[in-house]
């Protein structure tokens, strides 16, 4: 499925939704449908390249070419040079993954008592919502004031195998 098809279906969501939004629960749907839309539109293009499968074509090439110096194997060396050269060049262009932005409170708000970093009052908080009041994670009675902004939570450290 494409991009665009995937946004159609959601702007239908979104528009049947839209008859609906009387109740919380059906507000929070149409705005979560939102977000969706808004995700797939600031999506990187279809055909860019992935910088992991790249780091993975280094590391193969890379392999290759330490194995021939160990075994003294026939290979073009300066072919595998140059791949080396050209594929470390594409990891040194700047990522074509948008950066997280700021949602402001007034366009879209979380899931409820979903962690996620909350602006709040020159300060940044680990926080969550709750029956519309915010708190701040891992106390339910350290209420928020005045958020106006807030993000999803980055995806979490993952240490790479460095050898």
């Amino acid at each position: 499925m494409t991009k665009e098809e995937d946004k159609a279906i959601l702007e239908h969501m979104r528009h049947e939704l839209s008859n609906q939004i009387g109740s919380k629960y059906c507000r929070r749907k149409y705005e979560a449908v939102t977000r969706a839309i808004k995700a797939i539109e600031n999506e990187p293009c279809d055909d860019c390249i992935s910088r992991e499968k790249v780091k993975e074509f280094v590391n193969f090439v890379q392999s290759i070419k330490d194995n021939h110096n160990k075994q003294g194997e026939p290979i073009n060396y300066g072919t595998i040079c140059d791949i080396v050269i050209r594929a470390h060049r594409l990891l040194d262009l700047p990522s074509v993954t948008p950066t997280q932005e700021w949602i402001p409170c007034s366009e879209a708000l979380p899931l409820d008592r979903h962690a996620v970093l909350a602006w709040s009052i020159n300060n940044t908080y680990c926080a969550y919502l709750e029956d519309e009041k915010w708190y701040i994670f891992g106390s339910y009675a350290w209420e928020l004031e005045e958020v106006t902004a807030w993000q999803p939570l980055p995806k979490p450290y993952k240490k790479e195998d460095k050898e």
